[in-house]
C-alpha cells in the first residue's frame, strides 16, 4: 500500500453525517425525536413547507461526533445541546457563511465550525445517526438549528 492509499481515520469521520438520537426534528405534528420519524411524516423545511419525508435510514458507527452547545450558534441555537456526525451540513445565514465561503448563505459540514468552547469534538464512541431522505434537498430545524438534507 502506498502513502496515496493510506486515508487517515480522521478523514473518513469527517465524511459520517447525521443526526444523533434524540434529535428533535420539526413536524406538522411539532417536535418529534428523529428516530420516531417515519417514512409519510409531514416535515417542516425552510423553503418548501411541510414535505413527507420518504426513508429515513438509521446507521451504527463508531465516530468522534460534534457537539453544539445550546445557544452556540446564537439565540436558542440550537435550544439545547445537538449531537451529530462531523459531515452534517449546516445552513448558515450569519457571519460564518461570510467568513467561511464569502456568502451571505452557505451549506458548511459542522467539523469547520469547531472552535473548542461552543463546538467541540468529543471523543470516538458507538453512535447511531439518523439520515432524512426527501424527494429533493431540503432544510430542516433540528433542535432550533437549520440542517441541509
Amino acid at each position: 500500500m502506498t502513502a496515496a492509499t493510506l486515508i487517515s481515520a480522521r478523514s473518513c469521520l469527517t465524511l459520517l453525517s447525521g443526526l444523533a438520537t434524540g434529535t428533535a426534528i420539526l413536524t406538522l405534528r411539532g417536535a418529534v425525536a428523529v428516530e420516531d420519524l417515519r417514512p409519510g411524516d409531514r416535515v417542516i423545511t425552510r423553503d418548501h413547507g411541510a414535505q413527507p419525508l420518504r426513508a429515513l435510514e438509521a446507521v451504527a458507527a463508531r465516530l468522534a461526533p460534534i457537539r453544539i452547545a445550546a445557544g452556540g450558534l446564537g439565540r436558542n441555537r440550537p435550544d439545547r445541546d445537538l449531537l451529530m456526525g462531523p459531515g452534517t451540513r449546516l445552513h448558515l445565514r450569519d457571519w460564518r457563511a461570510r467568513a467561511f465561503c464569502g456568502t451571505p448563505r452557505a451549506l458548511l459540514e459542522v467539523h469547520h465550525l469547531i472552535d473548542g468552547e461552543f463546538v467541540t469534538e468529543e471523543r470516538p464512541r458507538g453512535l447511531t445517526l439518523y439520515t432524512l431522505t426527501f424527494d429533493r434537498p431540503q432544510i430542516v430545524y433540528a433542535d432550533g438549528v437549520e440542517v441541509g438534507v
